[in-house]
């Protein structure tokens, strides 16, 4: 209560300033948020204003400074669901998830065709692993408005958990459907039947792709495919892709050393790039073993050594670290 009233006090002290002084003011604000206090200036008592400046302050994670703005903006209309939705969204992002579902049901009791407000209820009890009732919101939301690529993702993910597969992939279609633009439900596809090594995981990450050009987790998991399915030239290719956009991309790096420690034995080139990685992530465990394990195909014995020792220092337990010097104290006898 103290932080809604120092809230209010430094607004209205601002209301009592004049506009040439505002505006210099906000001349040192980032200009939306500059913006939005000219206009709750100008409107003091436009709610939907207080509740745009939350969900500004929502997006620069000042989650105090959100939660006063819309409590004002529902001190103004009280019978606003749309103002409750963005009241949960605060309450959501500080993972306060009983004062959020709260929320939600006053904004649903406010008005039962909120669907954004229903769908966030849905992927709520989701995320508790309260799949009925997820299913049930996500279900109500289809009802509500038959167009709902959302709704059917939701649906998906819970038949996923329940362990329905193939009623969790229809329903992914059924979203790509309504948006084949959907980034999101093909990227699950993708990882569905990627998880059964079934190459249409390949179109369906495509086709994550033609919505997303050059998105980073859909060519690392296109490349993780390849590389699981031994077709080494096209995982390297799209690794160089991930490269070429971010060239400080940790696991595409020591994924392609892996490559060429593994597959092809190129053990130089493997420290080259492991080398690379470790420099992004000094606590990359995998790929200072990996490396250390390069060191001692290239019977740089010293160096290898190094690497394991470092492995137990990060982690002393680390069984492939103490192998690796069990074998240098063999080789080196």
């Amino acid at each position: 209560m103290q932080k809604i009233v120092l809230f209010f006090t430094l607004i209205f002290l601002c209301f009592a300033c004049n506009r040439s002084s505002q505006n210099e003011k906000y001349a040192n604000l980032p200009k939306e948020l500059g913006d939005l206090y000219q206009q709750i200036n100008q409107s003091p008592e436009d709610a939907d204003l207080y509740q745009k400046l939350s969900i500004y302050f929502i997006g620069t994670r000042q989650f105090d400074s959100a939660f006063n703005a819309i409590s004002y903006a529902l001190r103004l209309d009280s019978n606003n669901d749309n103002f409750y939705e963005t009241l949960s969204d605060v309450y959501f992002a500080q993972t306060n998830t009983d004062a959020a579902e709260e929320a939600l049901d006053k904004a649903l009791a406010i008005n039962p065709k909120n669907n954004d407000a229903r769908l966030k209820l849905a992927e709520l009890h989701f995320l508790l692993k309260r799949y009925k009732l997820s299913q049930e919101e996500a279900q109500q939301a289809i009802i509500n408005n038959s167009l709902n690529p959302k709704a059917y993702l939701i649906l998906a993910w819970n038949y996923r958990e329940l362990g329905d597969t193939a009623t969790a992939i229809r329903n992914y279609l059924f979203a790509t459907e309504q948006n084949p633009d959907y980034y999101d439900a093909y990227m699950e596809l993708g990882v569905l039947y990627h998880s059964r090594h079934d190459a249409l995981a390949i179109n369906y990450y495509n086709n994550a792709l033609n919505c997303r050009p050059n998105d980073a987790q859909a060519l690392y998991n296109l490349a993780m495919f390849y590389q699981e399915t031994d077709n080494i030239d096209k995982a390297l290719s799209h690794y160089k892709m991930i490269l070429q956009n971010d060239p400080t991309n940790k696991f595409a790096l020591h994924n392609m050393g892996w490559i060429f420690l593994v597959k092809q034995q190129k053990y130089e080139e493997a420290v080259v790039f492991f080398s690379k990685a470790i420099e992004q992530d000094e606590t990359y465990i995998e790929a200072i073993y990996n490396r250390g394990l390069s060191f001692e195909m290239l019977e740089e014995y010293s160096n290898a050594r190094q690497d394991y020792m470092y492995c137990l220092k990060l982690f002393d337990k680390f069984e492939l670290a103490i192998e690796g010097l069990n074998r240098l104290d063999e080789l080196t006898k």
